[in-house]
């Protein structure tokens, strides 16, 4: 199985050199563990990876997409609200920021994060749950894509999931 030979930071491209071959008795590897070295080179880390740990497709960000994030970013995809995501174009610059519940409090959740190519569909909220499919089908809200400091990545997919992002364009 492949790990890495030195701790990799978050959105930096992995290199041959980065990496070392252990190994391990098939009944002992962890399961989805990855071990050719094309799978990995290239892609990026989706979160700080010490030396020694094995890795799978889940931790290293590939295709197309994260490809076109700039090096030392990480993507992350935001529900924004449509009028919003309609005005959003790639290359645009956006701060996101999330308020407290009662309004009192805005918190900054990304500054600068670069809006990438999407096709995006506005997409179907079925209602889920533990019963499924039982509420009402409503629209969900527009997904984009943005590149943005890694640090800020879980704070704002948190605030996402929730559905309490809004965007500020930026210059």
């Amino acid at each position: 199985m492949l790990v890495p030979a030195r701790t990799l930071p978050a959105g930096t491209q992995v290199s041959a050199a980065d990496l070392r071959a252990v190994e391990v008795p098939a009944e002992l590897a962890p399961p989805g563990v990855i071990t050719d070295l094309q799978a990995v080179v290239g892609r990026t880390p989706v979160v700080s990876l010490e030396a020694g740990v094995p890795l799978s497709a889940s931790l290293v960000a590939g295709g197309s997409v994260a490809a076109l994030a700039p090096p030392g970013t990480v993507v992350v995809p935001v529900r924004l609200d449509e009028q919003t995501a309609d005005l959003l174009r790639p290359g645009d610059h956006v701060t996101l920021v999330s308020t407290s519940w009662d309004g009192e409090t805005v918190n900054v959740l990304a500054e600068r994060a670069l809006a990438l190519p999407n096709e995006r569909s506005p997409g179907v909220d079925g209602g889920g749950g533990l019963l499924g499919g039982l509420a009402p089908a409503v629209p969900a809200a527009p997904l984009v894509l943005l590149a943005v400091d890694p640090r800020e990545a879980p704070a704002l997919s948190a605030a996402s999931t929730a559905g309490a992002v809004a965007a500020v364009l930026v210059p």
